[in-house]
């Protein structure tokens, strides 16, 4: 058992350092990991910008900031790399995935491609999303 969880840590280990020169062409930036999962923002895609949106329960609207970044999670264990494009309002911690690619980690070779998914969602102050979104905010604008 204990050999088994040190050949699954050596395997993401070596999936992290390699995915520094994998990622560097898309400037993929490794934001944080959960167990054999890690997370990545290409900051090359991030988009600052502003919506107009209805208040929940009344007649007014309010302009919200937004933001539109790539956001790769990595399976080393699974040898799965899942592309997303994204679209997160931080004021209401939703999300929205306006497409998704679901790819050979080793090889980058698209095994599924989707559009739209679902539509907003919430997520939570102790989400990895919301680590994701704290460190888009954290990156300079241009």
């Amino acid at each position: 058992m204990l050999q088994k969880k040190l050949s699954g840590l050596l395997l993401f280990l070596c999936a992290l350092m390699v995915s520094a020169t994998a990622f560097a062409e898309e400037n993929m930036t490794f934001v944080d990991a959960t167990g054999m999962t890690g997370y990545y923002v290409n900051e090359d895609s991030v988009v600052w910008g502003t919506e107009t949106q209805n208040v929940a329960g009344t007649n007014q609207t309010e302009t919200v900031n937004t933001i539109d970044a790539q956001v790769a999670v990595v399976r080393a264990d699974l040898n799965r790399r899942f592309l997303y494009q994204m679209h997160f309002v931080p004021s209401r911690m939703t999300y929205q995935i306006l497409s998704s690619e679901v790819q050979a980690y080793d090889t980058k070779d698209v095994l599924e491609s989707k559009g739209v998914e679902g539509g907003v969602q919430k997520y939570t102050a102790s989400s990895m999303l919301k680590e994701v979104v704290d460190f888009i905010e954290s990156l300079p604008r241009s």
